[in-house]
């Protein structure tokens, strides 16, 4: 029986349905019923929900009988009726034991039958040229200089990232989360501070003392005192002759010595620093002497 396969076949008024194979659709235990969730579907209400038909005990299986299934069994081309079937042991109570030289069907409600037979199992045998093909073929082409370059660049990255995360992970301090009390006491101790209350100084005011007010800076008149000259000297310094004390010579040199004092004090006045106090250059009041 090791050799063998158990098949088992649905069939609906003698149209097959589905084909069911041991290892492939069941293993130990094979279920039908009119519950839509299984694997067979018997479409009768009388039917139970999920009834186990076929079950395995150690190489050797076994359907269950309903008492509304008709066995018809075939052993090496003859066909058993129920009471050979009991007197080859083949059935004991309701359960009839499926033996590889065997095969038949249960039929129920008339209409439905389920098949059995076993089979063995199909081998497929490769030709020599396939497999010639398979070995000319199945063997990956040798990798280039960038190829192996590539793969090599990849696995080393994989291991680097593994390294990496695993150090990551094993040195990773979680933050710590505060819970719900301690911040409520946080905003307790910050409802609660006392501020220190800040003393401000008293600015001392400067009273002005008698005497020491400020006076706006007045103008200051230079004034100049005009240098006299003699005749000698204006003409040393013109080469004029004013003359020898004539009257009306006398006028004249005296008019010119007097033009000639405003024009030094003038330019005197003009030649200061800059900045100089008020009263100097262009605009201030002329000192002495008559203008002409």
């Amino acid at each position: 029986m090791a050799d063998k396969v158990l098949n088992l076949k649905l069939i609906y008024k003698n149209k097959p349905l589905d084909t069911a194979s041991y290892k492939k659709d069941f293993t130990n235990r094979f279920f039908i019923g009119s519950d839509k969730n299984i694997f067979w579907q018997i479409l009768d209400k009388a039917f139970p929900e999920k009834y186990e038909l076929v079950s395995k005990r150690g190489d050797n299986f076994s359907l269950n009988l309903r008492q509304d299934m008709e066995a018809s069994i075939i052993k090496d081309g003859q066909t058993l009726n129920h009471e050979e079937l009991r007197q080859q042991n083949l059935i004991k109570g309701n359960s009839l034991r499926l033996d590889d030289n065997t095969e038949g069907s249960v039929t129920f409600n008339n209409v439905w039958a389920v098949e059995y037979f076993f089979k063995e199992p199909r081998k497929y045998t490769r030709t020599p040229e396939e497999i010639a093909l398979h070995s000319e073929f199945a063997k990956s082409p040798p990798l280039s200089r960038e190829e192996r370059f590539t793969r090599i660049f990849i696995i080393l990255g994989l291991v680097f990232t593994i390294i990496g995360l695993y150090i990551g992970e094993a040195t990773y301090v979680p933050p710590k989360v505060e819970g719900l009390e301690e911040r409520l006491q946080r905003i307790d101790d910050f409802a609660t501070r006392v501020q220190p209350e800040i003393e401000e100084e008293p600015v001392a005011e400067v009273t002005p003392q008698e005497g020491t007010e400020e006076k706006p800076e007045e103008e200051k008149e230079v004034q100049e005192t005009p240098q006299e000259i003699t005749s000698e000297d204006f003409k040393d310094m013109f080469g004029i002759d004013l003359g020898t004390g004539e009257v009306g010579d006398a006028d004249i040199s005296n008019e010119v010595l007097e033009i000639t004092q405003v024009d030094e004090i003038v330019a005197a006045t003009t030649n200061t620093e800059p900045g100089g106090g008020p009263g100097t250059g262009p605009g201030t009041g002329k000192p002495g002497g008559s203008t002409v």
